[in-house]
């Protein structure tokens, strides 16, 4: 069924270009989804790489072969699963009815490559993790039904079961179990990016605790509206939290600091020490000072530094006095 064709670079079946890779290599992609998505969107990516993988392998099997039966066309699904090296796919009941729209599924699912990389890269889980295979399943089924059929792993390896067991049913047919299911597969591009988008802006702004009482953070690169607010909002909690007496706003990675920039930095500023906690500038140079002393905004007892060093000095003092 597979055409290598290893002087064009290319494996294929049918008209579909296929990809080999190593399992360990998709663990760490995996792991680093986790880490910058978080749970829920991460599950979504997975679930909708799984389920597009599972519509395209229907279509080129439909193209492909000629079956004898309807049982045959759908069963060939988990077959294909288990060749493609994925996880050996166990059926044990199928009952459909095309025309009613009527489907139900289930069986196991053996070595799965998914829930073997999760106990291996994340630890051990207290839910399912195999959302590539149960989109997987949830695409074939709807190709074959032409209409939305939805997978559910109903228990995993990864949280402790001997196997993965899954049922696919229609989805309105479901109950609150399919829900993480449900979510994985109707989350956008457009909700995954602003995701992605807010988790690279809080990495892009850490808050370093240097010492009791005394926080850090170091800002790199531009202050758009939406990142400002990100970084008020994150610096009014651990205020909060922790009681912090002293903040240290470090702009040495902010490349140009204009009149928007300063104006930001400055409501950054006013809103910490609305909380009664003094907040200072790091990183100061010629032009910042510059800018900053044009705002129309009262600098008020606005203490500023070259370096974090310095900063820290200053705050070492009054953190102990207090």
């Amino acid at each position: 069924m597979l055409e290598f064709s290893p002087h064009e670079g290319q494996i294929r079946l049918g008209p579909d270009r296929m990809l080999i890779f190593r399992q360990a290599a998709f663990g760490v992609l995996r792991a680093l989804l986790f880490e910058r998505l978080g749970l829920e969107m991460t599950n979504s990516v997975l679930a909708q790489f799984g389920h597009r993988c599972g519509q395209g392998d229907y279509v080129a099997l439909n193209a492909m072969f000629d079956w004898d039966t309807d049982e045959d066309r759908v069963g060939s699904g988990p077959v294909l699963h288990s060749w493609e090296g994925l996880v050996l796919a166990k059926p044990e009941h199928l009952h459909f009815n095309r025309a009613e729209g009527s489907f139900h599924m289930y069986g196991a699912w053996e070595s799965s490559y998914e829930a073997e990389i999760h106990r291996e890269h994340i630890g051990e889980s207290g839910a399912p993790v195999c959302f590539t295979l149960a989109g997987y399943a949830s695409g074939y089924a709807s190709a074959f039904m032409d209409r939305p059929m939805l997978c559910v792993e109903t228990q995993c390896a990864a949280a402790g079961a001997e196997v993965c067991r899954w049922e696919i049913q229609p989805e309105d047919a479901w109950d609150t179990r399919a829900d993480p299911y449900r979510r994985a597969l109707a989350a956008t591009g457009s909700t995954i990016q602003k995701e992605l988008e807010r988790s690279l802006e809080r990495l892009s702004t850490p808050l370093l605790r240097v010492w009791d009482g005394v926080l850090a953070m170091p800002i790199i690169g531009a202050l758009s509206p939406r990142r400002t607010q990100t970084i008020t909002a994150t610096l009014l909690e651990e205020v909060i939290r922790s009681s912090t007496r002293s903040v240290i706003l470090d702009v040495t990675g902010v490349d140009t600091v204009d009149a928007e920039t300063a104006d930001a930095l400055l409501r950054i500023v006013s809103a910490v020490e609305l909380l009664g906690a003094k907040c200072h500038l790091s990183g100061i140079r010629g032009e910042v000072a510059r800018t900053l002393s044009a705002s129309p905004i009262d600098l008020g007892g606005l203490r500023t530094f070259a370096t974090v060093r310095q900063a820290l000095r200053h705050c070492l003092p009054l953190t102990a006095a207090r």
